[in-house]
């Protein structure tokens, strides 16, 4: 009788922590490509990086673009555009392109929230180019896929 209720308590605690875990993994995840980098323009070289995440309810995309030094750049020389693409490959959300509008080192920008799939991030950033007056796009690397 002892072994029986031993076994099935060894049991409930396997069953328990196994459930524990997947509670932990499904509170959130986040998964960013490598840093690109590119440059230099107006004397700047810059990198970027695309990034999807995972809280428990929702699941975002955002883009940084940064100068490689982290020192501050002018106003409106960066800027940097978040996309979220499902498994299939289809754009399900977006943000508007975002300039700097302080001198800064760095940009970040977010998709709004999306709901369960799988996803991955892939952004766009802008880098103005004093010599010519233009603005210069490069896509970011694409983020790893995560499941939401």
């Amino acid at each position: 009788m002892i072994k029986k209720n031993l076994k099935g308590a060894v049991i409930a605690f396997i069953v328990g922590i196994l459930f524990a875990t997947s509670t932990v993994v499904a509170l959130g995840a986040e998964a960013s490509s490598n840093w690109f980098n590119f440059g230099p323009y107006s004397g700047y070289s810059y990198q970027n990086q695309a990034t999807v995440y995972s809280d428990t309810t929702d699941v975002f995309a955002y883009t940084e673009v940064a100068n490689q030094n982290w020192t501050d750049v002018p106003v409106g020389y960066m800027g940097a555009e978040a996309r979220l693409f499902n498994s299939s490959g289809y754009l399900v959300n977006y943000s508007n392109m975002s300039y700097n509008g302080t001198e800064t080192g760095a940009l970040s920008v977010l998709t709004d929230s999306s709901t369960h799939d799988t996803y991955y991030s892939l952004g766009i950033t802008a880098v103005y180019n004093n010599s010519d007056g233009y603005y210069y796009n490069e896509d970011t690397y694409m983020s790893p896929r995560i499941n939401f």
